[in-house]
């Protein structure tokens, strides 16, 4: 972006809008020090060309931040699909924990059945050895 010799710095033209109907007004250039007389068209083109720079920066701007949301949205996405699968596994687990427990009961139980019958057995059979004098068979 060039105005006659001026060269526009990325930091623009800073300038006064004439109010009073004056055609020209003192502008300093980018970061030189010399000031440079325009005629206010050239003023109003350089303010437009400083408009256009800027909303082009905006665009580009805009676009960096779409393409990070953009990706925040899949990361969001998987960690969401994550959870829910820690969830669906921890359920799982939970189930088969509590299947686990229930068949460790039943067994317990039934291991505790045997111990009984066989208590019983023996003492029906200590009580027939004291009733036969120590003969199994009487």
């Amino acid at each position: 972006n060039t105005i006659g010799n001026a060269i526009i710095g990325n930091n623009g033209i800073s300038s006064n809008i004439p109010v009073s109907g004056s055609t020209t007004s003192t502008i300093p250039i980018a970061n030189t020090k010399k000031t440079t007389t325009l005629s206010f068209k050239d003023q109003q083109t350089s303010i437009l060309e400083n408009s256009l720079q800027a909303q082009y920066e905006a665009e580009g701007t805009s676009g960096a931040i779409l393409s990070q949301m953009h990706t925040q949205r899949h990361q969001l996405r998987n960690a969401h699909d994550d959870v829910w699968q820690t969830r669906h596994t921890t359920q799982t687990a939970k189930r088969d924990l509590i299947e686990m427990r229930k068949r460790l009961r039943r067994k317990k139980e039934r291991l505790y059945a045997y111990i009984i019958l066989l208590s019983l057995a023996d003492i029906i059979l200590f009580c027939r050895l004291v009733y036969c004098g120590g003969y199994y068979f009487c």
